[in-house]
């Protein structure tokens, strides 16, 4: 994990303390979950975000969104996989601001009604 991430928030771990499978996302890359379940993660989640809105970004395509929601150990246990999903989205759409486009892909269609205005429902494309 890059170090500015180490350092701004927590990433999902599984049993043992070794990183969440993200699942099969792209050959060769690992992605990690972030744990919005930790409030330093929300809030730097959120500080990107609308950052990336204060700068004019009308639309933001947010991908590996189903991450959120991966069996792991969250720093709140109380929070169940839906419920962190829940959240994840709720602070993404909080922070675009509701004049922003999102795009949410990679994420559960019914956890995203509400949250986001378009879902990305097929697998990225190549040209192979």
């Amino acid at each position: 994990t890059a170090g500015w991430l180490r350092a701004a928030v927590s990433a999902l771990t599984g049993r043992g303390g070794a990183s969440a499978n993200s699942g099969f996302t792209h050959p060769g890359k690992w992605f990690q979950g972030l744990d919005v379940t930790n409030p330093k993660c929300r809030e730097h989640v959120h500080s990107v975000v609308s950052r990336a809105r204060e700068q004019g970004f009308s639309f933001l395509k947010l991908d590996f969104l189903h991450a959120a929601a991966l069996p792991a150990e969250r720093f709140d246990p109380s929070y169940t996989r839906a419920q962190a999903m829940q959240l994840a989205l709720r602070t993404l759409r909080e922070a675009a601001g509701e004049e922003t486009f999102v795009m949410g892909c990679s994420c559960p269609i019914g956890a995203a009604i509400g949250w986001v205005d378009g879902v990305r429902i097929s697998a990225d494309t190549n040209d192979q």
